[in-house]
């Protein structure tokens, strides 16, 4: 039995290396499109969860101590309604009598939005962060109910010009950027747009651009129902 083996044995590895490699041959594409394949399911899965979670708590705080050191004390003093989402929302009551605190966690984590008892009114956010989850998960149910948007704004998690062509959608006829002059210690406006007709893409009225310096003044953008009557200088609310 052996030698029939080792005799039969170089006859059929000869017979059927052929239909062995034409079989190896069809299957190598399907293993490197599955590897292709996976490649990009784990690509979007770790860019959905870097869009659903901040990479450090410690950092989306950092930024909102930063930014509260350049609120637009101007625009917000006189708005009416003013609720403020942010894990540093509490701050803000000693230094903007009569604002409302949106518990964050809670903002963040329920399929409805919860704030405090009245009407929406104006919305503030301390991070680009928590304004990016309101975006994604429940724009349809906060932001058209909203007067105007105030976000802390490094357009880190949300493109500008997507960002603005959504917010004329929900109903924002005036978007703009302002920060503080630090000369002046007033608000400068930049980059006016008004809604389109018919999409809503933004038409820039004022082209002109900020800096956005990383150790500069905070950039603020300020989207608003209605349109201002100036759309250069200072900010009036």
């Amino acid at each position: 039995m052996n030698a029939i083996r080792k005799l039969v044995s170089p006859i059929l590895n000869v017979l059927l290396e052929p239909v062995v490699c034409r079989i190896a041959d069809r299957l190598r594409p399907s293993v490197v499109d599955l590897d292709a394949k996976l490649t990009s399911l784990h690509a979007r899965l770790d860019e959905v969860e870097r869009r659903l979670a901040p990479p450090f708590l410690s950092t989306v705080i950092r930024n909102e101590v930063q930014n509260i050191d350049s609120l637009p004390l101007p625009l917000l003093e006189n708005l009416p309604n003013l609720s403020i989402v942010g894990y540093c929302a509490g701050d803000l009551i000693a230094i903007i009598p009569g604002c409302r605190v949106a518990p964050v966690n809670h903002w963040l984590g329920a399929a409805t939005p919860v704030l405090t008892e009245g009407s929406l009114g104006n919305l503030l956010f301390l991070d680009e962060y928590h304004f990016m989850r309101t975006m994604e998960r429940m724009a349809p149910l906060v932001l058209p109910f909203a007067e105007s948007i105030i976000v802390a704004t490094r357009f880190d998690f949300l493109p500008e010009f997507p960002c603005r062509a959504a917010l004329h959608q929900l109903g924002f006829m005036e978007i703009a950027l302002v920060a503080i002059d630090v000369l002046t210690g007033g608000l400068a406006t930049f980059a006016v747009s008004h809604a389109g007709p018919v999409t809503c893409d933004p038409l820039f009225v004022d082209p002109r651009r900020p800096t956005f310096d990383p150790g500069g003044p905070t950039i603020w953008l300020v989207a608003r129902k209605v349109a201002s009557a100036e759309t250069g200088g200072s900010v009036n609310a």
